[in-house]
């Protein structure tokens, strides 16, 4: 099974819309928008800082990045080795 792993903070900051406002907000918009995806692969949402608490929802696990902040790798760092035990090749 394919494994899409979705950054939340660098998708969501990557479009000057406001996010900053709402960070929980945003990671929210973007689960349910990867949630309406049909192509068959497990979803991995990974969030950080006030993004926190975002819940999952059926097709998107949302998964809280460890570490603290300004240490840019962490979560996508994290997001790679869990895909890798999940029996992926960490393709990023």
């Amino acid at each position: 099974m394919t494994v899409l792993i979705v950054d939340a903070a660098n998708v969501v900051g990557s479009v000057p819309d406001g996010w900053w406002r709402d960070r929980r907000g945003a990671a929210e918009r973007l689960r349910d928008l990867l949630a309406e995806r049909d192509a068959g692969e497990e979803i991995v949402l990974v969030v950080e800082g006030a993004a926190r608490g975002v819940e999952s929802v059926p097709r998107v696990r949302v998964d809280p990045a460890p570490g603290e902040r300004r240490r840019p790798d962490r979560g996508a760092g994290r997001a790679v080795r869990g895909a890798r035990l999940r029996g992926g090749h960490g393709r990023s």
